[in-house]
């Protein structure tokens, strides 16, 4: 089974929707050149063969990123009032060949401050929040961790609920300020139902 850390998957979702450079951002949904297809090892030697496949998606419903991912996406039917959906589903690939995967991602940000989100990430595929402690999430055993930065004490601390639900593997991440806490974000993840 497939192993990718909280902080790979946040990372590339970080990168890929808020700190990406608009002329860059089409160059990553791009499909890749031919000469793109073929990685090479620095002796010059095949390494692995690439698809032709893009490494992210942003789909307009929650039926076509279905269509995309080849498996059933959750949706919380709880959202704090507060919060509005984030722009998009994004959906980014992560490896290469048979041991690709899919991973489903979407932000609710506060309107009235932007430090304040949470945060769903779905995965066919079992992956850590790495520093982790075990923690009950929906009555089934899961992983909890805190993060704080001591250095930069104007953003809120990020609290990561992971846990397993018919038989997809998700990490719900959230700001803990103003509306949020870990509550709220308890009684999101409990409300995680698939509405297609």
């Amino acid at each position: 089974m497939n192993k990718m850390t909280i902080k790979t998957l946040v990372g590339t979702v970080l990168a890929a929707t808020l700190l990406i450079p608009v002329e860059c951002a089409q160059e990553v949904q791009s499909t890749p050149k031919q000469s793109d297809t073929v990685a090479t090892s620095p002796s010059g030697t095949v390494a692995a063969a690439l698809t032709s496949e893009p490494r992210v998606w942003n789909p307009k419903t929650v039926p076509e990123a279905e269509q995309i991912t080849g498996y059933k996406i959750y949706s919380p039917s709880y959202i704090p009032l507060e919060f509005a959906p984030g722009s998009s589903i994004m959906i980014s690939r992560h490896g290469f060949g048979e041991n690709s995967e899919k991973t489903v991602t979407r932000i609710w940000w506060l309107p009235s401050d932007h430090k304040v989100y949470f945060s769903l990430i779905q995965n066919a595929a079992y992956f850590e929040i790495g520093g982790g402690e075990a923690a009950e999430v929906n009555g089934k055993p899961g992983q909890r961790a805190l993060l704080q930065n001591p250095q930069k004490p104007d953003v809120p601390a990020e609290l990561t609920l992971a846990w397993e639900q018919d038989g997809a593997f998700f990490a719900l991440t959230g700001s803990i300020k103003g509306p949020l806490d870990e509550q709220e974000l308890l009684k999101i993840a409990a409300s995680l139902k698939h509405l297609s």
